[in-house]
């Protein structure tokens, strides 16, 4: 059983020349075969073999590789998924050049704790390591890889010892040949151990879209610097409680921000991302009206959660959001229709009445109106007669011929009089001004053959009471009485 053995060891773990080259061969022998009891003329005893185990337990090989896909043909895959394999180390499986065509590699749900094995995996896009034990050991910067790694310090002198004429490269020429995942794109570490973005050092993952740290113990958010390519950043169930500052510097494609479930107080310092078309910080604490203000500086908001939040139990909450975020399209996950859009402008955004003027529309006359003193009008009845109607009093009154109080009374489509001697005009409409159809009787008012109603007509000078009192005892007139004391249902509008 020493053949494939030893084969199998070289591919795997490149074993350095010395006595260990044979301990590792030796005991990865005996962890593959389990009921080997002598090997190479030596014995097996219960400590080998609990080395044996404690080495090479949970740690993939590519032996184990061909018996999960049956076959060994691994420079053809571009898709390969080993979740949930109980996998604590992927060793030198990916340390050759097997799968230099791999793009995707799926290794959720493992108790992986370092990623150097996968450090030459050069066309990998999609990254999953959700659901590990990934901690403080975890990093991606290449010196730190190479130096916690071995094995990947072999391979990388393996690779460039030709440029160097067989000379062992030195250290810094091999973190210089290794060129971290440059392509990357999509990285997921939910589900870890991780306390500190920062202390990932992911700064050398320029092309990186997506970057998912959800269900972490992460409690600040740091450590992107670097990231100009990220877009999609999913920070949800940690212990954020604030954004500091310069949380978001060097983020200028950040699509859309995911905190949800975090303890968030507040949603301050978020105005750095200015592209931002999704937020979702529901199930915090966010409680202040200013909060939904700051986000009125995020013109490009298409869609927000704030739900499970105090503030989302608030009164006309909706409408308050939608008047600060013009473009939000869904909000809470409904979408917002237009008749919600149109209340909420009318709420918090109201616009001022239209005065223009159509084109060819009868326009009516505005007639500004003052209180006129009748005293003096007995005097001026003969130049009128009794033909006289509200337009020409109003007219008459606006060019002197009245004395004029110094207190506008205006209505519209109204004349208000009053004075000592108001003959009961007051409330007349202006039936005879400018613009306004129908055939009227010299007071203004509809004629017997208008289908409205008609008014029983009066004297001006029998209206006026001896008291000066407007519209008081039985000589009230008969406008007072048909508008005040009983107004038609069918009385037309502009009337009293």
């Amino acid at each position: 059983g020493g053949g494939p053995g030893a084969g199998n060891s070289s591919a795997l773990a490149s074993p350095v020349v010395g006595p260990s080259a044979n301990d590792e061969y030796r005991l990865y022998v005996i962890y593959n075969v389990r009921k080997l009891k002598v090997l190479d003329g030596v014995p097996i005893d219960a400590a080998e073999q609990a080395a044996a185990k404690s080495k090479y337990s949970g740690r993939l090989t590519l032996d184990f590789l061909e018996e999960k896909l049956g076959h060994r043909m691994f420079d053809r895959i571009r898709d390969l998924d080993i979740s949930g394999l109980k996998l604590r180390d992927v060793g030198s499986a990916f340390l050759g050049d097997e799968f230099e065509c791999l793009q995707e590699l799926n290794l959720d749900n493992n108790t992986l704790v370092d990623i150097s094995g996968l450090a030459l995996l050069r066309q990998l896009s999609v990254l999953k390591l959700n659901n590990n034990r990934l901690g403080e050991e975890c990093t991606f910067n290449p010196r730190r890889m190479v130096e916690k790694s071995p094995e990947l310090y072999r391979a990388l002198t393996a690779s460039t010892s030709s440029s160097t004429q067989g000379r062992a490269p030195s250290g810094g020429a091999a973190v210089a040949a290794l060129e971290l995942f440059p392509v990357i794109q999509v990285l997921q570490l939910g589900g870890n151990q991780i306390s500190a973005i920062s202390s990932l050092q992911l700064a050398s993952l320029t092309n990186l879209r997506t970057l998912f740290l959800q269900n972490n113990d992460i409690t600040r958010i740091d450590g992107l610097e670097g990231l100009v390519s990220l877009q999609e950043l999913v920070l949800d169930r940690n212990r954020i409680r604030y954004v500091d500052p310069d949380a978001f510097v060097g983020l200028p494609r950040l699509r859309e921000l995911r905190l949800e479930e975090n303890g968030l107080r507040s949603l301050s310092n978020l105005h750095l991302l200015t592209g931002l078309q999704a937020l979702h910080v529901g199930h915090n604490r966010i409680s202040e009206a200013a909060d939904l203000d700051r986000l009125s500086g995020l013109v490009n908001l298409l869609e927000v959660t704030l739900v499970n939040n105090p503030i989302s139990r608030k009164q006309a909450y909706r409408p308050m959001l939608l008047s600060r975020c013009a473009r939000l399209y869904v909000l809470d996950g409904v979408v917002i229709s237009p008749e919600e859009r149109d209340e909420a402008d009318r709420m918090f955004n109201p616009q001022p009445v239209s005065q223009d003027v159509v084109p060819g529309a009868k326009q009516q006359v505005a007639i500004r109106m003052t209180n006129v003193d009748f005293s003096a009008l007995s005097a001026a009845a003969g130049q009128f007669g009794p033909q006289f109607g509200a337009a020409a009093i109003a007219g008459n009154a606006a060019g002197g011929a009245f004395p004029v109080s110094s207190v506008p009374s205006i209505q519209s489509n109204t004349i208000v009089l009053s004075g000592p001697s108001g003959f009961g005009l007051e409330g007349i409409g202006l039936r005879d001004a400018p613009g306004v159809v129908g055939p009227t009787d010299p007071w203004g008012r509809p004629t017997s053959n208008d289908k409205r109603g008609a008014v029983s007509r009066a004297s001006p000078a029998k209206d006026a009471s001896p008291g000066g009192k407007m519209g008081s005892g039985p000589s009230a007139s008969p406008a007072r009485r048909a508008g005040l004391m009983g107004r038609p249902p069918n009385y037309p509008r502009g009337y009293i």
